[in-house]
């Protein structure tokens, strides 16, 4: 009896030893993976942002949608690329954070955004409030918002058509808590009790939009990603129908973002801004992403940042919105003279007040051109 207790437990760790050699090599495999392929999608990915210009000539609708369907299509692939190089890291602990002093309100907004398409289509009803301009969660701006981002797409995929998903946030002295309910069927297992583990599959037959429905690996990045920041995530199953996700973070406040060199970023396109903000903090400066032009102002006036960027885009609408910010800033005493660096993704018309008064350069931007004009503002 002693000795077969003895055989299955050395077989027993056999067995772990090999499933760890495994898992090893499969993340480095993995890794390795993800990495090879990021650098030519990101290279294909901005050849269509040239072609878009009419870099290359004219293009007519029809070549425009086959364009926009290569970008949104090629993203998918680059952000999955993203994904499976994150979750490798993270599985061996080596996942970097940089972290700043992140708007809730703001996070909240940009879901929202990114929603609003998808909820019309399948006449979901939509809850979700503004909420305190003041309150801040410190985090790591791209992977935050990865992590937000397939947890609402989520929600998304598993409500059915005129179903409901509900976004709700509260936050007290220390924690700010994000609440996220469904509509949809149950999950299968009770993942609030367990680690959610690797390539986990909810319930296929339970997707009713598969357009939005992330990699099965997402929800154990997401939590790994919690994890990281000092947080935590768990799922549950409402009583009736649906799905409630719940995920914690620390709270923080603006004056732990407050530095000499600081940079303020405005954008409405969150994976440039925080490839640009990767590139600027080798510099040893802070990064400030901002997504809602009405917030420039008020941010500029309580931070005092050493220069100003602002992602001007195609869009006319949305460049005049930016243009106004730029006006109040240009009007006031106190700022003034703080710099401004314009980068602008199609050739336009400045207003006059701009003129002589800006740096202004043409996307795409190189790493060393922003660099360059970024860092003689900078104390460091």
């Amino acid at each position: 009896m002693t000795q077969t207790l003895q055989d299955c437990q050395q077989a027993l760790d056999e067995a772990q030893q090999e499933n760890q050699y495994l898992k090893k090599h499969r993340d480095i495999f993995l890794s390795g993976l993800a990495h090879d392929l990021r650098a030519p999608m990101a290279s294909l990915l901005t050849q269509v942002d040239v072609l878009n210009t009419g870099a290359y000539g004219y293009l007519n609708t029809e070549q425009l949608h086959a364009l926009t369907k290569i970008r949104q299509y090629g993203q998918d692939l680059l952000d999955l690329c993203i994904e499976v190089s994150d979750l490798a890291k993270a599985e061996v602990g080596q996942l970097p954070l940089t972290l700043y002093a992140l708007s809730v309100n703001e996070l909240q907004r940009h879901g929202r955004h990114l929603l609003k398409e998808s909820v019309q289509k399948k006449h979901i009803q939509l809850q979700a409030e503004n909420v305190n301009p003041d309150l801040f969660v410190q985090g790591d701006t791209r992977k935050l918002q990865q992590m937000l981002n397939y947890l609402l797409f989520n929600a998304v995929a598993y409500t059915p058509p005129d179903g409901r998903i509900a976004i709700n946030i509260q936050a007290s002295d220390n924690w700010v808590q994000w609440s996220i309910e469904d509509s949809g069927q149950p999950l299968d297992m009770a993942l609030s009790a367990q680690d959610f583990t690797p390539y986990l599959v909810l319930s296929s037959n339970d997707i009713y939009d598969t357009e939005h429905r992330h990699s099965d690996m997402g929800l154990n990045l997401a939590k790994k990603i919690a994890d990281l920041h000092g947080g935590k995530l768990e799922a549950f199953n409402l009583p009736q129908q649906g799905v409630r996700f719940s995920l914690k973070l620390p709270r923080t406040s603006l004056d732990e973002v407050k530095t000499n060199d600081l940079v303020l970023f405005y954008s409405t396109d969150p994976i440039m801004a925080q490839s640009y903000a990767s590139t600027l903090n080798t510099c040893a400066c802070m990064i400030k992403l901002v997504f809602n032009a009405s917030l420039v102002i008020s941010l500029t006036r309580q931070l005092q940042p050493q220069v100003l960027i602002f992602h001007i885009p195609e869009n006319i609408t949305k460049a005049q919105e930016i243009f106004q910010q730029l006006k109040q800033l240009k009007n006031s005493p106190r700022l003034e003279a703080m710099p401004v660096i314009l980068l602008l993704s199609k050739v336009m018309d400045l207003p006059a007040f701009l003129h002589n008064t800006v740096t202004v350069l043409s996307l795409p931007v190189s790493d060393a051109a922003l660099l360059q004009q970024v860092k003689p503002f900078l104390n460091t």
